[in-house]
């Protein structure tokens, strides 16, 4: 038998059926790592703090991290009526993205296959063993490091959030989720206070990170930018692992 065939008959066979808000919704599972991902977001309820944000937006909702769209999904679950903007790099995750939304007919989840990050530019991505560890590669690191092999790393397009609102006409943003393995500190750095003005309100999963060369980075840093441009800010921190947890953040202006 053909090998797509094969493959093709595997995801199909993987396909469920899930009901959230009374609304009903296909969904693949490709292995343990994705099945984890789902429970979080549908049934350990990670997201929840930003439920009223989500059924009361009338702006454009931005998944930052979307892997294949769960969150996304829950969102639309909430509020039909808002505009999504799922952004995936990595290519078979964006694959299982679009799968989600067509075989749903999400007709507000618009899909972007690149990353955000500090700068406008093309960059790499590295690709972990599982589907959600994945990281933009640093500049120094190309340096340093020796050549990764072609299956270790893909080409990816990334943006500032800035040049992002400005490429796709979004004035104002009721929520940004982000889920980016670290890579929140390169958006958060980049951010002035007339993007910050523009946002009601962040959901993120933040990771404490330590370095040998560098001062470590950890969630006070995003808390207290946060807090000086007139964000409301509680923090989750992870039962499981001290250096992870969730930040949940409102624009007191935008009250």
């Amino acid at each position: 038998m053909n090998e797509n065939i094969i493959i093709n008959l595997f995801h199909l066979m993987n396909k469920y059926n899930y009901k959230f808000n009374n609304k009903n919704f296909d969904y693949h599972l490709r292995d343990d790592v994705d099945f984890s991902v789902f429970n979080e977001i549908f049934k350990l309820m990670e997201y929840k703090s930003s439920i009223d944000v989500i059924k009361n937006a009338k702006n454009p909702v931005i998944d930052i991290g979307a892997h294949v769209g769960f969150f996304s999904i829950f969102v639309t679950c909430l509020n039909s009526n808002v505009n999504i903007y799922s952004i995936e790099p990595e290519k078979n995750n964006f694959e299982f993205l679009n799968k989600h939304k067509n075989e749903n007919n999400f007709l507000n989840i618009k899909t972007f296959k690149c990353a955000i990050g500090k700068e406008t530019k093309d960059g790499e991505l590295i690709i972990a063993e599982d589907s959600i560890n994945n990281k933009i590669r640093k500049v120094e690191k190309i340096r340093m490091n020796e050549k990764l092999r072609k299956e270790d790393y893909q080409k990816v397009r990334i943006f500032s959030l800035k040049d992002f609102l400005v490429d796709n006409e979004i004035e104002r943003v009721s929520l940004i989720k982000i889920d980016i393995e670290g890579g929140e500190y390169d958006i958060f750095e980049n951010l002035d206070n007339d993007i910050f003005s523009k946002i009601g309100a962040f959901i993120l999963e933040y990771h404490n990170i330590k370095t040998k060369n560098e001062k470590p980075k950890t969630k006070k840093d995003i808390e207290n930018k946060l807090r000086e441009n007139g964000f409301s800010v509680q923090v989750f921190p992870s039962k499981f692992d001290k250096d992870l947890g969730f930040i949940f953040a409102i624009n007191k202006r935008m009250l």
